[in-house]
């Protein structure tokens, strides 16, 4: 099975990041560009993306966020391949917590987006990652993937609706974040 991506020359969000650091209105764009992608996988076809990083993220000619790469997506009513005793197949730095549990308790859906939205709108937004940084051990990420600080938000000038959008987004379990992709939308001015 293959499949083919349409060239964008607007490049990567990771190169963005790095060139630019932190940019509120990148950020609000971001957060509702994939809240909309999101729910077009979700609600369409039952599609959790599971692999939503910089990397993954270009942007088209008008600079528009696009999402790329389904290589490690869920699909709802697709039987899994991989092993039920395992973890979720993931990017460990971008993996939401429920990623990390034996697939056969793990609550996958289209929840687990959005902590990884929340990860990039975060990034997108301060310059660096909620989570990591350069010498964190796994057992200090883990821990730090179970409370997300909204003083994290300290010294950034954003504005009041897109933190408390990431904050829940970042919330630890997938209950705790939104029941749909509408709310976060109505929340930042916009619509599906």
């Amino acid at each position: 099975m293959w499949y083919a991506e349409p060239y964008y020359p607007g490049g990567t969000l990771e190169t963005a990041i790095k060139t630019s650091g932190g940019d509120e209105e990148l950020s609000r764009r971001l957060t509702i560009a994939l809240l909309r992608a999101v729910n077009a996988m979700w609600s369409d076809a039952g599609i959790v993306h599971r692999d939503i990083k910089p990397g993954n993220i270009v942007f088209d000619g008008a600079g528009s966020p696009v999402l790329l790469d389904l290589g490690i997506a869920y699909h709802n009513d697709l039987s899994p391949l991989t092993d039920a005793y395992g973890a979720s197949p993931r990017t460990g730095r971008y993996a939401a917590p429920e990623q990390l549990e034996m697939r056969r308790i793990a609550e996958i859906d289209f929840r687990t987006d959005l902590f990884q939205i929340g990860i990039v709108a975060f990034e997108a937004l301060v310059g660096h990652h909620p989570f990591w940084y350069e010498k964190i051990d796994s057992n200090e990420y883990f821990r730090r993937l179970e409370s997300f600080d909204a003083s994290s938000f300290e010294g950034v000038a954003c504005e009041e609706d897109l933190q408390a959008v990431i904050t829940r987004l970042l919330a630890p379990r997938p209950s705790q974040r939104y029941r749909n992709v509408s709310i976060p939308l109505r929340r930042l001015g916009v619509t599906i």
